[in-house]
């Protein structure tokens, strides 16, 4: 209707919808104080959340899964929110300002308008997030990669190749391309795109059973592949052939560079000129440089640079015409498929044309009109190796739309005043009931609460559990459970103010006094009520707690250090250096590396640094890269076992997916070779990826193959320092018991060389010592070192213990001549370490059989295995660990034996024997903090055997009455055993060996409590228990006093059962009358300790003599004699009854004058009637110590065949020792005593003194074992710090054969310069620089004393392998082999070995092989069949073995060698010693055509052959071993004849009936011509006088000689005479070098040895024991 509109409008809808909008639009305001805060606590819940969500993603992703889109959404939003919901809640405390009237009003409404509904807004936007945010997963696994990228290093010089390469990958004409050369290319095109790559092949792969598509122009893969032949290239149809050359010189020199690294190039300046030499060498192979580079990465000095470059000199090999080699090959048979030359030259220029193809020759060019190839020098020492080792839906949130309707400009507005005061009502009723309800709200409010509260504490308890298994709490748990304490903290305010508000209410609770406090106070309890109710719906968490990601830095535990502050700084330097990536830290063993590496570990927590990751992993020497690479994975994320079922291989490549990412510091402890970083994952540090690899090792050499950029020695504490930490381990109040002591400790930190592991271990054993005694013996103990020993009685199978020593005995003299066992002294044994592993390896080996093995001895244990690990156990030995505390109740049905010896024990739980019935053997000797045994012992009662010796037990329990079937009880050297009760020791009825026995420095006045012990009384109380052990069979016990010492004789039991007797703080007589002791029959070892006697007499020798025999000897079985502090003592003459006494030990006697007094032994022959024998006949050890008056041991020299040991300490009288230049004639005697008392001592000439001046020792030194031949054990001969002369030692070692790589000194001196570099480098030898004008060098002493701890001798093998599985199918797969030292005598299979290159056969009773056995065993290089004397043939099928290149025939029976040897023609080595007797000439002949022959060994039967051998100058240059036979024409020999042998090193005469003289008819020409001969062996030579002529060998180092009848001089006088005259000058003392002398059946010898001090071994052996048969003799052989 034109511009007019009907408009119908309702009063009362108009009015409702009015008040609506200003109702909602009001809201905003009036509810900003509610809706603030809980804007505010969303946010909280949000935020956590967020956190909970990220930590799960973080997990997932080390675990290389991939997160999903919709949570990295999720997560992108929840960032925005929070920062904007942060923004509004910083906004609001201004906005609360402006409101009043109790929040209902505003100063400015629109803006609090606006404010409101943002607040509103965001708080559900919030909320509805949070309802998304519940993900069941948040990451998944990733599809395969379309690249895999690899570990790799840095390459140089190769871009152009890549460049190349890539140039014919976007050629779409080229789908195939190979890549040829030299070895070790390593993943050309890793980065770019491809269909396959293909590395090192050396034949053509069929691409179809790979299953391969072949590439093509039409579907554009690529095909890349590498190898070493070009023919490949051809037979895989590659498109593209390109070669990978080798580096040219610059690039070669910058890549050498890189890898030697610049501290090394500036060290000298001589260097970087011999570098360049090196790098040259290398022929620009970029191996070669990287590995000679590493290798050389520590040598620093010239000499060292010269040796490298000398044997790289020895690779070469000069150019050579391609048909003279062919020739060659044609002479060698190589080519043996022709019989003309020119027939072979097609195929020798075929296999060239082959070689050049492969790049194993390269061409020479033209000289001299012949075409040349050469062989590069890397490839040829490849060659020579080989010769010599063959072998997302999205969800978004919506905004709340508001439509509104518009008609025109009019409304239609219905109002109806009822509606009107109905919302009106209903708004005060509302608020009314806030009152009304209060008597059911509040009881409400009070069950909501009781609820809450058990809920939180349920909710707590599930995160107590979680959190114990190293979980960490969600944070939305946290958040949570702080909401619901503060809740509770409220709703327990407003319950206790129920009562005070209900007192107001009245009218049946539908009025109150006050309504507007009740008003309040009910509208907060309503409110209260609705939060706990909302609050309690949240809190059913399916899980609290979840994995945590990977900590930055695991913090580890680490001891207070001392003096490493410096060291530590120094390394942190090195570190924040960008150019330093790689970081060696070496030093010697116990330094304190792993301590420097834990401290640097510790430091990355608490220092600021920009690294993402610290990881840290322990290699050790049984290096494993996929043990490293689980250590790595477990501080990265990768600890489930999926993961560490993959291989190496993949392994690498997560790690290094993981680690390239990220800024990384690896540290590595005890590194023993080179790492391969590539091989574990570790992406090389750089200053581009600003990565650290630090590490520890022993050898600057590691550090330089590990490419180290600093190298830092951890060097041992100075002594200032080194003093500090050995006090603070022993502690003021040790130090401080005694004013001497801190003297002592100070000497006891000095042999402790500054080694902190020494340092701290000796501290902590002395911190409870506080005599002197008990630190002089400390000092003493730390010379002497000591495998751990056993001693030899453990037999249970006879019911006496003397039964089953005899077996045992046996046994253990078996195992001895077995060299199973070692002796160690003269009532123990030790296992080597090699032959203890084996032993371990035979009970893992056989874990299936009854005899279950758990040996974890010195496996440096802090606390008791897993006892689940004991359950089936049998026997079981965790001997010297450091175990303070056995907690567990372990169930060990089976277990037997329990070795607990040499711990640190503290504390045995009662409860930890209840469940291990049968053991029968318990150890716990040695622990010394061990006070007390448990009650549980009692649970024992299978025992028989228990050691509780040097234990620190001051009472012995009672319970020990269950163990009724006890056998050994050891209570030796318990120094703190006050009390055993009376009717313990009787109990044990079946006890046959009980050993009590106190430590010599023990405090005798100590008080016994208690009237029930038995050590009470002199012990008589204990003689009276033990007389009633009827089967006692070996008795140790100390005896107190004169009445017990009767009391105890009397018994007819310990007379004849007690071994060891020790008399202890005897002052009643003065005179003891030793003859009491006469009827103990069995008695080992007798000990004087602290006895006021000043004469011990022999009273009744008389008597005793006319009752028994004429002989002195009475005590037979005593072995070992000890006195200690018998002060008034004054000699022990009576020592003459004890003829078999091997060990005399005597301290702090200061009254005693001399041992043996010869008035004494006067009066003693004057008694018996007839003289009395020599004494010490049978002694090994004499030490006497602190006897300041003593003057003489015996009046006249003695011959002491048996003396091994003198030890003389503070005996400042005694000046003359009872020896002479006969005495221990033939032993290794040691003399140790002080430099001063030696200078005093007076010897009888001066022969004798130099004779034994090489016995003499300063204390602390032990003497050195003449066997050991290695270089740096050579250096133990010179005293610990002794400066030697680099070029002494040398020489030294050069003459002691052990540089025998040279022929000349001058060649030898390179080498040993760089084996003394070597040993610097390893910490093993120190430099002390030059003194005296000489280069110098020493050993520290604690490696000194560790070299002579550990080694013993050389092994002359290397690991067996040993067969037990006759069944031949168990070969197939084998490669090397051997079943040396069996019962083999038949081989009589035909075994299939496809793969076998190595077979030892050798030292078997082989009788028989059979036709077939070598039929199936193509690729043997190496068989040996030495030591099979019952062999007479070898079978036909030898011919098979056309591979062999070393064959080994000695001391076979082998008769004659069969033609089918000729198929061997790889042969390079044969061995047929004491096989085949030589000498004709036809023999001569074909030896004399091997030219590559470079060592002989060969026996000569006449004179005629041995002139044609002498006129061959490739004989007397390589001749080693010269075997003279059956020599008949001539009566006269003369030895000059073979001076021109220039390496003769064995020289033997054999069955030279008629030779009687050897002479030296032209010796003027030369006086000393056999300088390199080493042994000489004369065999039933039965005319033969004498052996003057071994004067013209001054090195001769082993003399045997079997069978020479008429020989009655070695060195005839009148003959040396003639030679000092012929030559005009004295000859020089022979034999200086001689070490063996064996002298069998040559009954007429007068040994003339002027003066052997390097005799170890010397035997004769005469016809009384020995007749001279034939059978005898082979024996002998």
């Amino acid at each position: 209707m034109g511009n007019c509109c009907s408009v119908q409008i309702g009063l009362e809808n108009f009015i409702i919808r009015g008040l609506d909008s200003i109702a909602g639009h009001a809201n905003y305001i009036c509810k900003l104080k509610q809706t603030l805060p809980a804007l505010s606590a969303a946010l909280q819940e949000l935020r956590a959340q967020r956190n909970d969500v990220q930590r799960q993603v973080a997990v997932a992703e080390q675990r290389l899964l991939k997160r999903l889109e919709r949570v990295q959404l999720w997560l992108s939003k929840a960032e925005t929110m929070i920062i904007e919901a942060e923004r509004v809640v910083e906004d609001g405390p201004q906005q609360m300002n402006n409101l009043y009237l109790g929040g209902c009003a505003s100063k400015s409404c629109l803006s609090s308008y606006k404010f409101g509904k943002k607040v509103a807004k965001m708080l559900q936007e919030i909320n509805d997030h949070m309802s998304k945010g519940a993900f069941e997963k948040v990451a998944e696994k990733q599809p395969a990669t379309s690249v895999v990228v690899r570990p790799e290093e840095q390459p140089i010089a190769l871009e152009s190749t890549i460049q190349k390469v890539w140039s014919c990958i976007v050629d779409k004409d080229v789908g195939v391309i190979g890549l040829y050369g030299l070895g070790d290319i390593y993943g050309v095109l890793r980065n770019k795109r491809f269909v396959v790559l293909l590395d090192d092949l050396w034949k053509r792969v069929d691409l179809n059973q790979v299953g391969i598509p072949k590439p093509s122009q039409e579907n554009g893969s690529k095909l890349i592949f590498t190898t070493r032949s070009l023919e490949v290239c051809g037979e895989m149809g590659a498109g593209k052939k390109i070669k990978v050359e080798c580096l040219e010189s610059e690039k070669a020199w910058e890549l050498f560079q890189d890898k030697v690294g610049h501290e090394t190039l500036n060290s000298h300046p001589d260097i970087p000129n011999l570098a360049k030499q090196v790098a040259e060498r290398c022929g620009g192979l970029p191996l070669a440089l990287i590995t000679i580079g590493r290798a050389m990465a520590c040598k620093t000095t010239p000499g060292e640079w010269k040796y490298a470059i000398e044997m790289l000199k020895r690779s070469a090999l000069p150019k050579m015409e391609e048909e003279r080699l062919t020739e060659y090959w044609f002479c060698e048979g190589l080519l043996n498929e022709f019989d003309r030359i020119s027939e072979a030259q097609m195929q020798g220029d075929y296999i060239i044309s082959s070689l050049l193809s492969a790049c194993l020759l390269e061409r020479g060019g033209e000289i001299g009109g012949e075409d040349c190839v050469k062989m590069h020098d890397v490839i040829r020492d490849m060659a020579l190796w080989i010769a010599c080792e063959p072998e997302a839906t999205e969800e978004l949130t919506q905004e709340a739309k508001l439509e509104m309707k518009i008609m025109g400009n009019c409304c239609s507005v219905q109002c109806s005043f009822e509606n009107f005061l109905l919302r009106g009502w209903d708004f005060i009723v509302g608020h009314a009931n806030y009152v009304c309800k209060l008597k059911q709200t509040l009881p409400t409010l009070s069950a909501a609460l009781e609820e809450l509260r058990a809920q939180r504490d349920d909710v707590l308890r599930k995160v107590d559990v979680a959190e114990q298994r190293l979980l960490k709490r969600l944070e939305r748990v946290q958040l949570w459970l702080s909401k619901a304490e503060t809740m509770i903290i409220e709703a327990e305010k407003l319950v206790a103010d129920g009562p005070q508000q209900m007192n107001n209410l009245y009218l049946g609770g539908c009025a109150s006094k006050s309504c507007l406090s009740s008003y309040k106070f009910g509208k907060k309890v309503a409110e209260m009520l609705l939060e706990i109710n909302n609050h309690m719906s949240k809190g059913a968490f399916e899980k609290v707690a979840e994995d945590q990601p990977a900590a930055s830095v695991v913090v580890r535990p680490v001891e207070q250090t001392v003096a490493l502050e410096s060291t530590i700084q120094k390394v942190w330097s090195c570190i924040v250096e960008n150019d330093v990536g790689i970081i060696g830290l070496y030093g010697l063993g116990g330094v304190g590396k792993t301590t420097l590496l834990t401290k640097l570990n510790n430091k990355f927590s608490t220092t600021p640094n920009y690294f993402e990751v610290v990881i840290w992993a322990l290699v050790s020497k049984d290096y494993d890269v996929e043990k490293i690479q689980d250590r790595i994975g477990e501080n990265v994320g990768f600890s489930d076992g999926s993961w560490k079922n993959k291989s190496a291989d993949q392994k690498a490549i997560d790690i290094y997916g993981i680690l390239s990412n990220k800024r990384f510091v690896v540290l590595l402890d005890d590194l023993w070779q080179r790492v391969d970083l590539n091989q574990v994952g570790i992406p090389k540090p750089s200053q581009e990826n600003g990565s650290k690899l630090i590490f520890t090792t022993r050898s600057l050499e590691i550090c330089g193959e590990m490419g180290a950029i600093r190298k830092i020695k951890v060097e041992c504490l100075e002594p200032e320092k080194a003093w500090e930490l050995f006090q603070e381990k022993v502690g003021d109040e040790t130090l401080n018991s005694h004013p001497d002591i801190p003297n002592l400790a100070k000497q006891v930190a000095e042999r402790c060389g500054g080694l902190p592991l020494a340092l701290i271990t000796i501290g902590r054993a002395m911190a409870c010592k506080t005599t002197l005694e008990e630190w002089n013996y400390a000092i003493e103990m730390l010379k002497r070192c000591a495998l751990p020993k056993m001693e030899n009685e453990l037999l249970d199978k006879f019911d006496r213990i003397n039964e089953a020593q005899m077996q045992g005995g046996d046994i253990i003299s078996s195992l001895l001549n077995a060299c199973l066992l070692e002796r160690d002294g003269e009532y123990c044994v030790k296992m080597h370490d090699v032959i203890r592993d084996m032993a371990l390896w035979i009970t893992r080996k056989f874990e299936a059989t009854e005899n279950k093995f758990f040996v974890k001895a010195g496996a440096q244990l802090f606390e008791e295995p897993d006892v689940k690990a004991w359950k089936r156990v049998k026997r079981m030995s965790v001997m010297k660990n450091e175990i303070q505390l056995l907690k567990e109740t372990p169930k060990c049905p089976n277990l037997r034996t329990l070795f607990l010896s040499n711990n640190n024990l503290k504390v045995i739980s009662d409860g930890f024997f209840q469940f291990i019935p049968h053991l029968t053997v318990l150890d716990l000797s040695e622990n010394y903090y061990l006070r007390a045994l448990p009650k549980g012992i009692s649970q024992l009662v299978s025992l028989e055997c228990i050691d509780l010796s040097w234990t620190g037990i001051s009472e012995l329990p009672m319970e020990l009455k269950s163990l009724t079937k006890l056998k050994m009880l050891d209570l030796s050297y318990m120094s703190d055993l006050e009390n055993i009760p009376q009717y313990l020791v009787s109990s044990f009825s079946k006890l046959q060996i009980f050993r009590l026995w106190f430590k010599r420095l023990l405090l005798q006045n100590k008080g016994y409590p208690n009237e029930d012990n038995v050590l009470n009384e002199g012990h008589e109380k204990l003689i009276e228990e033990l007389k009633g052990l009827q089967r006692l069979n070996i008795l140790s016990t100390p005896i107190k006093s004169m009445f017990c010492l009767e009391r105890f004789l009397s018994f007819d039991l310990f007379r004849r059962r007690t071994q060891a007797l020790q008399l202890i703080d005897f002052r009643e007589p003065e005179m003891f009358d030793v003859l009491c002791l006469e009827n103990l029959e069995r008695l080992e070892t007798l000990q004087f300790l602290d006895c006021g006697i000043m004469e011990i007499k022999m009273e009744k020798l008389s008597t005793w003599v006319s009752s028994s025999t004429n002989s002195t000897s009475c005590f037979h079985a005593l072995s070992t004699v000890q006195i200690f502090h018998c002060k008034k003592l004054r000699d022990m003459t009576w020592l003459i009854l004890a003829p078999n006494l091997r060990n005399l030990d005597i301290t702090g006697c200061y009254e005693m004058e001399e041992i043996l007094s010869e008035e004494k032994l006067g009066e003693v022959a004057g008694v018996i009637g007839i003289s009395y024998p020599k004494p010490f006949l049978k002694l090994e050890t004499l030490d006497l110590r602190h006897l300041p008056k003593l003057k003489s041991i015996y009046r006249n020299a003695l011959p002491f065949p048996c003396l091994k040991h003198i030890l003389i300490k503070y005996c400042e009288e005694l000046k003359k020792l009872p020896l002479n230049s006969d005495s221990a004639k033939g032993n290794l005697l040691s003399i140790k005593g002080s430099k001063g008392w030696w200078a005093r001592v007076e010897w009888e000439n001066e022969v004798t003194r130099a004779a034994f001046l090489p016995s003499f020792k300063l204390f602390y030194d032990n003497f050195p074992n003449a066997t050991m031949k290695c270089c740096l054990l050579y250096c133990c001969l010179c005293l610990e710090d002794y400066c030697i002369p680099k070029k002494r030692l040398v020489e030294q070692w050069f003459c002691e054969v052990l540089l025998n790589g040279f022929d000349r000194i001058s060649e030898a001196q390179m080498q040993g310069d760089h084996i003394i570099y070597s040993l610097i480098s390893a910490c093993l030898l120190e430099s002390v620089g030059e003194i005296d004008g000489e280069d110098c060098v020493k050993m520290h002493d604690v490696i000194r004393d560790m070299a002579l701890w550990i080694i013993r001798e050389f092994e002359a093998t290397e690991n067996n392998i040993f067969w037990k599985n006759r069944n031949v199918k168990a070969w197939e797969n084998i490669k090397r082999m051997s079943v040396m030292e069996n019962k083999i005598e038949v081989l009589k299979e035909t075994p299939k070995c496809p793969n076998l290159r190595t077979l030892f056969l050798s030292q078997n009773e082989l009788q028989v092989i059979s036709d077939g056995f070598f039929q199936f065993i193509p690729h043997p290089t190496v068989l040996d069949l030495s030591g099979n004397l019952l062999l007479r043939a070898l079978p036909v099928g030898i011919s098979q073995l056309v591979c062999l290149e070393c064959f080994d025939l000695s001391y076979t029976g082998i008769e004659e060698l069969p033609t089918e040897l000729k198929s061997l023609t790889k042969l390079k080595m044969l061995d047929l010693n004491n096989v085949l007797y030589g000498g004709n000439e036809k023999l001569m002949v074909e030896l004399k055509g091997l030219q590559h022959l470079k060592m002989l060994s060969i026996p000569i039967k006449n004179m005629f052959c041995l002139e044609r051998f002498l006129n061959t100058n490739l004989f007397l240059r390589w001749t080693q071993a010269l075997q003279l036979c059956d020599f008949r024409e001539s009566k006269i020999f003369n030895i000059l004849c073979l001076k021109n042998l220039e390496c003769l090193q064995t020289l033997s005469f054999s069955n030279c009936e008629n030779m009687e003289e050897m002479k030296m008819e032209k010796l003027l020409i030369n006086a000393s011509c056999y300088h390199t001969l080493s042994t000489v062996e004369i065999y039933e030579c039965d005319k033969v006088k004498d052996m003057s002529s071994l004067i013209l060998a001054p090195n001769l180092r082993n003399l045997k000689i079997y069978l020479c009848d008429k020989m009655e001089e070695i060195l005839n006088e009148g003959k040396l005479g003639e030679v000092a005259g012929v030559i005009g000058i004295p000859y020089a003392k022979p034999f200086l070098k001689l070490e063996t002398l064996l002298l069998i059946l040559a009954t007429k010898v007068e040994e003339h040895i002027l003066g052997c001090p390097t005799l170890s071994m010397s035997k004769t052996y005469s016809y009384k024991w020995l007749p001279r048969t034939e059978e005898a003799f082979s024996q002998l052989r």
